[in-house]
């Protein structure tokens, strides 16, 4: 089946519920007879899913979902449902959590010198060399 671009996203996911809704339908062994009818060579089937069904009725919040809207490697914007609260999808920037755990606890950490501490610790001796660097300097004049 072939989707047209100009149709709503929201449109293009019921159909595609729907299809996915008449396949699993057709599959089903358990079909009676009445419901598929022999035409020519190959059987059609005359089986039109409910829109009304449980099936679809659960995927209607998820397709009224907001959008998220970022703007994809493709140029489109996301289609994905944003997170509650969010303004973006979970891959997008939208994810609860507010990325891994600092320090050691942290995958990345190896050696402990790239630390927020070991970094202002550093910033810290390279001020006092400077200023030993000076006073030396004041002193040799």
């Amino acid at each position: 089946m072939r989707l047209s671009s100009t149709r709503p996203p929201a449109a293009v996911a019921i159909q595609r519920a729907l299809d996915h809704h008449n396949a699993d339908l057709l599959s089903d062994r358990r079909l009676s007879d009445r419901s598929v009818k022999q035409e020519g060579v190959g059987i059609t089937s005359e089986i039109k899913a409910n829109p009304t069904h449980p099936s679809i009725r659960r995927l209607l919040p998820l397709l009224r979902a907001p959008r998220c809207g970022a703007k994809t490697r493709a140029g489109t914007p996301c289609r994905s449902p944003r997170v509650k609260g969010k303004r973006r999808c979970r891959m997008h920037g939208g994810a609860r959590g507010r990325g891994a755990p600092r320090g050691a606890a942290s995958a990345a950490y190896k050696t402990g010198l790239l630390t927020c501490e070991a970094l202002e610790a550093r910033r810290q001796i390279r001020s006092l060399i400077a200023d030993a660097l000076a006073f030396m300097d004041d002193l040799q004049d």
